[in-house]
């Protein structure tokens, strides 16, 4: 049979768990704000669209890097 964990060891995976979830998350927002910004291209085209298009990318793009900052420090901290 398999070993039994003991609560902090459940503790850790599921934290593991979760800050992948977070990140699978952040990836699913900036995907849906870089579809807004084809959305807002493609759609219209007045100038102020393409500049909401363009802020659209520039979120994802910032929302992309928060999330893997996030995820790599805190995946630092579960390895001490």
């Amino acid at each position: 049979m398999g070993s039994k964990l003991n609560s902090n060891e459940l503790a850790v995976i599921r934290t593991r768990l979760a800050i992948n979830r977070t990140l699978m998350a952040a990836f699913r927002t900036s995907l849906a704000l870089v579809g807004l910004s084809i959305v807002l291209f493609k759609a219209f085209k007045s100038r102020v669209y393409t500049y909401l298009g363009v802020l659209s990318v520039i979120s994802a793009v910032i929302v992309i890097v928060v999330a893997l900052v996030y995820y790599k420090r805190l995946s630092e901290q579960l390895k001490d």
